[in-house]
């Protein structure tokens, strides 16, 4: 419940942000790269403290929409068990850029996969009665409220390195730093370094 009640509020607080600010434009196209980082949470069944991770990421930006789309994936590096989530995420760069720095934030979902050994606890009962079993192999879906800074500069056109801090609230929670670069395949920037050459 106070998960729920921090999340309600954290998107309470954006949608009023975005209200009071001017419309913005995304930038449209296509970029795809790769991130690294951290996991900070500590949970004592899935025991997934200071775990680093790698993934994937692609995120796509439409002419008529101040959203962009992010599609991610992160492995999680942890001893003897499985632990991966695949997200989608609607991000919204936030009208205050400076003239390399480009703060966004965003929300969105995510589907994490765990595999445990069978003679751990759970990290959620199946069922609600007194006679639930274990429950060591799943997935679960959470709600994800992300937060990042994008790095843009006139001699790098096509690469758009980030860092972003992502909460994962739901029957697994995660609290990810990540790092990454961004590879620009299509779309405003692209065009204006061809157009440059």
């Amino acid at each position: 419940m106070r998960h729920l009640r921090r999340s309600l509020a954290f998107i309470l607080v954006s949608g009023l942000a975005t209200a009071v600010a001017p419309t913005v434009r995304a930038d449209t196209g296509v970029q795809v790269g790769v991130r690294g980082g951290i996991q900070l949470l500590d949970d004592d069944k899935l025991d997934h403290a200071n775990a680093p991770l790698l993934g994937a990421e692609a995120r796509f930006g439409f002419e008529l929409s101040p959203l962009i789309v992010a599609l991610t994936f992160d492995h999680f590096f942890v001893d003897d068990r499985t632990l991966f989530q695949v997200g989608a995420n609607a991000l919204y760069d936030l009208p205050i850029g400076h003239s390399f720095l480009y703060p966004y934030f965003g929300a969105g979902v995510g589907v994490t996969r765990f595999a445990l050994p069978e003679a751990e606890a759970p990290p959620v009962m199946e069922g609600s009665g007194t006679g639930d079993t274990p429950d060591s192999n799943g997935m679960r879906l959470g709600l994800n409220l992300a937060g990042g800074v994008r790095f843009e500069h006139v001699d790098l056109s096509l690469v758009r390195p980030f860092t972003q801090v992502m909460v994962s609230v739901g029957p697994i929670d995660l609290l990810t730093v990540v790092g990454g670069v961004l590879f620009e395949l299509d779309g405003d920037a692209s065009r204006a370094g061809a157009a440059a050459r």
